[in-house]
């Protein structure tokens, strides 16, 4: 019987710090529907979007102007798996 096994990560974010707009690479091993979201650090859904990912690098671009600075955490998940990761906001 065959595994059924998905792999999404994210890949690169930049620029870090991010200042007006957050660019993140995600890879994926095969097409895929995901969902992006942000968070701050007290776990307040900011922004969340569907991105349709095919097999392979998927660049993406979040508008960040409207979040002050600070920490946030950046979760991209599929109906299988999920991936965090950490990111800075510094506003000039």
């Amino acid at each position: 019987e065959a595994v059924n096994f998905s792999e999404l990560k994210i890949v690169k974010s930049f620029p870090v710090p991010a200042d007006n707009e957050l660019v993140v690479s995600l890879f994926t091993s095969f097409d895929m529907n995901t969902v992006i979201e942000l968070y701050n650090t007290l776990g307040q859904l900011l922004f969340m979007k569907n991105h349709q990912c095919e097999k392979g690098i998927n660049p993406f671009t979040v508008d960040v102007n409207a979040f002050p600075s600070g920490n946030y955490m950046l979760k991209v998940q599929s109906v299988d798996t999920h991936y965090t990761d950490k990111i800075l906001f510094v506003k000039q």
